[in-house]
């Protein structure tokens, strides 16, 4: 959950990725080993303040809808019949937009989704990423190409999933050359516990282990609007293309960077939640009751579902 999300593929970034070694990386013998199964798409819930109306449709009991429409600074658009049309990122003085256009297939019936990402100068950034999904609504391809003056910059992957619909492989390729590689591992409940990084020589260089009970060993509690986690390569935080997210809230994460000066970072996080249970506030810090180095903000536009009589 996890970002900005492509503002990350600036040109430092990805010209020093470019300089690694070439060498070519035995991936995997065949992506067909990965099969993929339908999700349904992410429903979220509301969190802010009610009508009178909505409070009395709730004593009554009338269920009803979540839609998130902010994430941190992240304010989302939609399109009328509920998929994410756009949203903007106001950061560092700039405003950047991401707009999104679905087409539909020829190879694959649910076909692809084009997203322009375009902050303006004095950093101007010009981004277009291509999301390909397949009928079981898996993304199976992702490709940015970041328009740099000096030339495309293009960042490819390939995605694999496991017979439950949870990613399991990422595969990865800058400009044409091997990129890397991550693995996620997930436990019986369906939690993403680990995400395992490695280089164009298949090294290891970084891995993050995910936990879902909080300091005092409380039970896992359950995530009822997730969104992408900001520890996953993958840029798009809001499309649920990507398999089964978690089931839980994560409480605590352990990053692992064997050649960084400070190889190893705990990050704890802690909820706010509304009566439906659905979070309105995450916080961040890397010491328990310590000041947080994060604060994110949800919001939601909550429509009560119509029960015909």
């Amino acid at each position: 959950m996890l970002h900005p999300i492509a503002l990350k593929s600036n040109a430092a970034h990805l010209k020093t990725l470019l300089d690694k070694s070439k060498t070519t990386l035995y991936l995997v013998a065949s992506l067909s080993v990965f099969s993929c199964q339908e999700n349904s798409l992410v429903n979220p819930e509301l969190t802010q303040s009610q009508t009178s109306t909505v409070a009395l449709a709730q004593a009554m009991g009338a269920p009803k809808k979540y839609k998130l429409t902010k994430f941190g600074e992240q304010k989302l658009i939609y399109y009328p019949d509920g998929r994410i049309k756009g949203y903007v990122y106001p950061s560092y003085g700039l405003t950047a937009t991401y707009s999104y256009n679905y087409t539909p297939g020829t190879m694959y019936s649910s076909g692809s989704i084009d997203v322009i990402l375009h902050a303006p100068s004095p950093n101007t950034v010009n981004i277009n990423q291509t999301y390909w999904f397949n009928e079981k609504g898996h993304c199976y391809k992702y490709q940015e190409v970041d328009h740099q003056p000096a030339g495309d910059v293009t960042l490819m992957f390939i995605l694999g999933y496991n017979p439950n619909g949870q990613l399991v492989d990422c595969l990865q390729w800058l400009n044409g050359n091997v990129r890397g590689r991550e693995h996620y591992d997930y436990n019986a409940d369906g939690d993403l516990i680990k995400i395992t990084s490695l280089d164009a020589q298949q090294v290891i260089y970084r891995t993050a282990i995910f936990s879902y009970t909080d300091a005092n060993g409380g039970a896992p509690v359950d995530d009822l609007y997730p969104v992408s986690s900001r520890w996953s390569d993958l840029y798009e935080g809001f499309l649920p293309y990507f398999g089964k997210p978690s089931k839980h809230l994560i409480q605590s994460v352990v990053e692992t960077l064997p050649k960084s000066p400070n190889p190893t970072k705990h990050i704890y996080y802690s909820y706010v939640r509304n009566a439906d249970g659905y979070v309105t506030q995450r916080k961040g810090t890397y010491k328990l009751g310590s000041e947080p180095f994060e604060t994110t903000p949800y919001e939601y536009e909550v429509t009560l579902i119509k029960i015909p009589n």
